[in-house]
């Protein structure tokens, strides 16, 4: 098993990622670079560290429109669920 300290040394490409193992090593290595998500995160974690990571990187105007967004998707769940109970 490949030490955290060889993370530099890891060197596969996304085509040669097999294991969990191979996976968290990608991740880590190329979070900061990555544009979109690989197909080979199929995982839950995964998928919310990179999520998280993209959130993280966003410039200063965009983390007010990111949370207007999640804003608007919780009212309007919030709305469907209202007007589902019979209210």
């Amino acid at each position: 098993m490949q030490q955290p300290d060889k993370i530099p040394n890891f060197d596969k490409k996304e085509s040669e990622i097999a294991t969990n193992i191979d996976k968290w090593m990608w991740l880590f290595k190329n979070l900061g670079e990555a544009k979109k998500m690989p197909l080979f995160m199929d995982s839950r974690a995964l998928k919310r560290v990179f999520q998280i990571t993209e959130v993280a990187n966003l410039s200063e105007e965009e983390p007010m429109a990111y949370e207007a967004s999640l804003r608007h998707k919780m009212e309007w769940r919030d709305y469907l669920r209202y007007r589902g109970s019979g209210a």
